[in-house]
């Protein structure tokens, strides 16, 4: 199974240096907490009041946090609509995330399924990007895919919103973002899973036309912790009605790993011998011929 489209859309940007530990809890935040988005009020006169939303400083703010974060980890729910048959089915696992200087390590395991009907079961997937190169390990399949995304040398961010192969948007830079799409305020999240957020901030990223995404993608909103900026969900709107919906669990960043979690990070290649292999390498395009001057008449 490839990689879902949730986990390609991933998640959220930056947090603070500081460690943040958020468990979004349970519930929908009442109307007009400071948990939920406030409508626009009507002002004197009966003009609607402007709600307050700045959408290029929020990602200035989080353009700046995101150098500073080193390290993620959080419990991840997927929850993946199909609009066609109007079902949807559930994954649940965790994403890690490692930085140092210039180099990104990016880990995302799920354990378990749930189809559109309820029944659950284990199904471990791991994909691990590190090095130009995204690993996935299927263990109910016993499928190992090696994949190489960049040729030594050369510079490719895992991260970049809506394109890198498994693009966490921290440390986006917010003149990039500016470019490819256009910013706006979100409505307050609705089931599921973003209904329970509270005491948290977004943005929602429209695709500019004629860009590579906005083919594929109506919107993305993303949300954070409005202290910390700790990454809390996203949902993702394809043009064909299909939905994506992640709930970040506990985020924690710029804290200590512990080796469980260090180990997902590496993915260990199993055994040749049980598991079928993939290695797709990429294919360096030979130069196009030039066509030798004629030869000069003596």
């Amino acid at each position: 199974m490839s990689l879902p489209h949730a986990a390609l859309a991933l998640l959220l940007a930056a947090a603070t240096a500081a460690t943040a530990q958020v468990d979004p809890g349970c519930g929908q935040p009442p109307t007009g907490s400071a948990g939920a988005p406030k409508p626009p009020t009507a002002a004197a006169g009966g003009e609607v009041a402007p709600s307050g939303f700045d959408g290029e400083a929020l990602l200035e703010r989080l353009e700046v946090a995101g150098r500073e974060t080193r390290t993620l980890e959080a419990g991840l729910t997927l929850i993946r609509f199909d609009a066609l048959v109007e079902e949807s089915e559930t994954r649940l696992g965790e994403v890690l995330l490692a930085r140092e200087g210039d180099a990104t390590r990016v880990a995302i395991v799920f354990d378990e399924f749930i189809d559109g009907s309820g029944h659950g079961e284990s199904w471990r997937q791991h994909w691990v990007y590190a090095d130009g190169w995204l690993d996935e390990l299927d263990h109910r399949q016993k499928r190992y895919v090696r994949r190489q995304l960049a040729m030594p040398g050369e510079a490719v961010d895992p991260l970049r919103l809506g394109e890198g192969p498994i693009p966490l948007p921290i440390a986006q830079k917010k003149d990039d973002v500016l470019a490819r799409f256009d910013v706006l305020e979100p409505p307050p999240p609705s089931p599921p899973l973003l209904d329970r957020l509270a005491d948290f901030v977004g943005v929602r990223l429209v695709p500019k036309p004629g860009t590579a995404l906005a083919e594929d993608c109506s919107f993305i909103e993303l949300f954070y912790d409005r202290a910390t900026l700790a990454p809390l969900g996203i949902r993702v709107l394809r043009p064909n009605g299909n939905r994506d919906t992640v709930l970040l669990r506990r985020p924690k960043v710029n804290g200590e790993m512990g080796e469980p979690q260090r180990s997902l990070l590496l993915l260990e290649p199993p055994d040749p011998a049980a598991w079928a292999y993939d290695v797709r390498p990429l294919r360096v395009q030979d130069p196009p011929a030039v066509e030798a001057p004629a030869p000069s008449g003596g």
